[in-house]
C-alpha cells in the first residue's frame, strides 16, 4: 500500500493513443524497491476523488475494477540517507497484452464487429472494460498478417464508415470510462 507515500499521480488520456498511461511518484524511506522487490510486473489499483460540496460519483476516478500494470521504474533519486523518490510508470493491461501478441487470422463482418471480436477474444486482448463501438457499414473480409491487435484495429479505422452519419473519420482510443472506436462526428 503506497497511498501514504504518494507525492504525485499522473494519468494520461489521448484520443490519438490506444491506451491510457500514467505514473506515480512516491517517496520511500523503507527501501521498497529492493525489499519488495518492485520489478515492473505489478498491478496498481487507484481510486482518486476530488473533494466537492456534493458527494457525486462522477467526481471520482475509480480503477479498482480495471487496474493498471507497472511496466517500468523511471526516475529514482536519493533525497537523504535512507530516503528516495521514485516513479512507477503505468499502462493498461490491454496494452501489455497487445505488445506480446500477434493476430494471424481472417475475419468477415462489419468493421465494428471485427473490432469487437479482437477486443473480446480470449486469445488476443480479452478486455472486460466497457466498449463504445460505433456501428459501421459494409461487410469486409480482412486478413491479419501476423500483426499486433491494436495495429489491426488502427488499420481498420481507415476502412470504417459510420452507418449513422457516413463519416469515414474513426478514432481508436481508451479513457477512464472504457475503450472507444468511434467517428469524430459521433464523439
Amino acid at each position: 500500500d503506497l497511498s501514504k507515500s504518494v507525492v504525485e499521480v499522473n494519468l494520461f488520456e489521448d484520443v490519438f493513443k490506444n491506451s491510457m498511461s500514467g505514473s506515480i511518484i512516491t517517496y520511500d524511506t523503507e527501501n521498497l524497491i529492493m525489499n519488495m522487490p518492485v520489478i515492473g510486473q505489478e498491478f496498481v489499483t487507484l481510486r482518486l476523488k476530488t473533494p466537492t460540496l456534493q458527494d457525486n460519483q462522477r467526481e471520482s476516478v475509480d480503477f479498482t475494477d480495471h487496474s493498471f500494470c507497472a511496466y517500468k521504474i523511471g526516475l529514482r533519486q536519493d533525497l537523504s540517507q535512507g530516503s528516495q523518490v521514485f516513479e512507477i510508470h503505468l499502462t493498461s493491461p490491454e496494452m501489455l497484452r497487445n505488445s506480446r501478441l500477434r493476430v494471424s487470422k481472417s475475419y468477415t463482418g462489419t468493421v465494428s464487429e471485427i473490432v469487437e471480436k479482437v477486443l473480446r477474444d480470449p486469445l488476443y486482448i480479452n478486455t472486460k472494460k466497457d466498449l463504445y463501438i460505433e456501428e459501421t457499414a459494409g461487410i469486409r473480409r480482412v486478413i491479419s498478417p501476423n500483426i499486433h491487435p491494436y495495429d489491426l484495429i488502427r488499420n481498420l479505422t481507415t476502412e470504417a464508415i459510420s452507418t449513422e452519419n457516413s463519416s469515414p473519420h474513426f478514432l481508436f482510443y481508451e479513457n477512464a470510462r472504457g475503450i472507444y472506436f468511434r467517428s469524430i462526428q459521433n464523439i
